[in-house]
């Protein structure tokens, strides 16, 4: 049997979730209702399925996940404690350009 192989994620700001079918995004936990959470970033919000646990209100965290509707489901979620969300918001477009080629 062949390895399986998993879409890559696309590094993406909250206004480009729909358009690709994995993304990875940084950013604050906002609200957070039983397992659904609200991620903000500086381009807006996005709803993040979560499971039980992985982040807290006021949490900066990475979230890879699969987009269904909108919505993203999260398979990591990750602290980014310590990184500078000015700076990333700056060099996304270059991050973005590069992971293309």
């Amino acid at each position: 049997m062949p390895p399986m192989r998993r879409i890559p994620a696309r590094l993406s700001r909250t206004d480009e979730v729909s358009s690709h079918a994995k993304v990875a995004i940084l950013g604050a936990i906002v609200a957070l209702d039983g397992g659904i959470a609200v991620l903000a970033d500086a381009a807006g919000q996005v709803e993040v399925a979560l499971s039980e646990g992985q982040a807290s209100v006021g949490d900066v965290v990475w979230v890879i996940g699969r987009v269904y509707g909108g919505t993203i489901e999260a398979e990591v979620v990750q602290p980014a404690k310590g990184v500078n969300i000015d700076l990333y918001n700056k060099s996304l477009p270059v991050l973005q350009k590069y992971a293309e080629l």
